[in-house]
């Protein structure tokens, strides 16, 4: 399953690491890349991105921004039906939460971003980002913060209950 060449794994790879519970095995390996031993454990896939900078590809199916009751409860219901899911929120203590609970609920396959670049470069080609914010403001405002890093093909979805009209703006 593994890489014939030492020290050189794939993003799928290590995500069935982290998957299957072997945090310890991952730090090792970004230690080996890094020629140091990371002084705290890796607990978001972003930390593994900003470690490895020649990334093979993103690994994640599918992201959603917003984890409030309702984003936080769509991510976990993607994630406990197979999809490996990458979450993002303005606030860094709901990302921290929502990491926690899929770790609760069963090592879920969901990573957390706290930067939304990040956040977009853990998803495959072509992207599919769901919003799952307060309607308004909160939703141009996180459009703005993702367009700059999506590409064309990649799917943006305005999950709140948002005035059609401002829909078709969008």
């Amino acid at each position: 399953f593994f890489s014939s060449i030492p020290g050189k794994m794939s993003g799928d790879q290590v995500q069935y690491l982290v998957q299957q519970g072997i945090p310890q095995l991952v730090n090792d390996m970004v230690a080996d890349l890094v020629k140091d031993k990371p002084t705290q454990p890796i607990k978001y896939m972003a930390d593994w991105f900003s470690v490895r900078k020649n990334m093979d590809a993103a690994t994640c199916d599918v992201g959603l921004f917003g984890l409030a009751v309702m984003g936080q409860n769509f991510a976990l219901n993607m994630a406990e039906h197979g999809f490996s899911v990458a979450v993002c929120n303005r606030s860094p203590e709901k990302v921290d939460a929502t990491v926690q609970r899929a770790k609760a609920e069963g090592n879920l396959p969901l990573w957390g971003f706290k930067d939304p670049k990040e956040f977009v470069q853990a998803i495959k080609k072509p992207r599919r980002i769901v919003i799952l914010v307060q309607a308004g403001k909160p939703v141009d405002a996180t459009i703005d913060a993702l367009a700059g890093h999506m590409d064309a093909g990649d799917l943006l979805v305005d999950g709140g209950n948002e005035w059609f009209v401002n829909s078709q703006r969008r």
